[in-house]
C-alpha cells in the first residue's frame, strides 16, 4: 500500500489534505441523520397499536 501511494503521488503530485473542521463535520452531519432516521421511525412506530401494526404487516 505504501509503495501504491508514492507511486500515485509522483505521477499525478497530488497531495489529499484534509481540515480537521471537515472531519468533524462530517461526523455530526451523518450523526445527525443517522439519528433522525433511526429515531423518528421508532417514535411514530410505538404511537401505533400493536394488532393494528401486526395487522397490515
Amino acid at each position: 500500500m505504501k509503495l501504491y501511494c508514492q507511486i500515485n503521488r509522483e505521477m499525478y503530485q497530488y497531495k489529499s489534505f484534509f481540515d480537521l473542521n471537515q472531519i468533524i463535520l462530517s461526523f455530526i452531519v451523518s450523526g445527525a441523520i443517522g439519528l433522525f432516521f433511526g429515531v423518528y421511525p421508532a417514535v411514530k412506530a410505538s404511537r401505533l397499536n400493536p394488532v393494528d401494526a401486526l395487522r397490515y404487516e
